[in-house]
């Protein structure tokens, strides 16, 4: 009976670790591509769902862009021009 409650706790506990884990983001560093250009400012970003969300402004023109980049990769999914 101890044995069974001790693979139990075991099994348990791998669970839970490996749970947890797999949220954790082993690069800390993403490189956009493309990358952002000298005259585009970024204004504010947000991580949500494997995706980063990054507000521009565009200081030439006052163009605003919202670009969509994979988290994981750093790939440009989508490009948004607002204003």
């Amino acid at each position: 009976m101890g044995l069974l409650i001790i693979i139990l706790f075991i099994v348990l506990v791998v669970g839970i670790s490996d749970k947890y884990n797999k949220n954790l983001i082993s690069n800390q560093n993403l490189e956009l591509k493309p990358l952002i250009k000298i005259n585009e400012k970024i204004k504010a970003f947000h991580i949500e769902d494997e995706k980063v969300y990054i507000f521009i402004e565009i200081e030439n023109d006052n163009t605003q862009l919202l670009l969509v980049h994979d988290l994981k990769t750093g790939v440009r999914i989508k490009r948004v021009k607002l204003k």
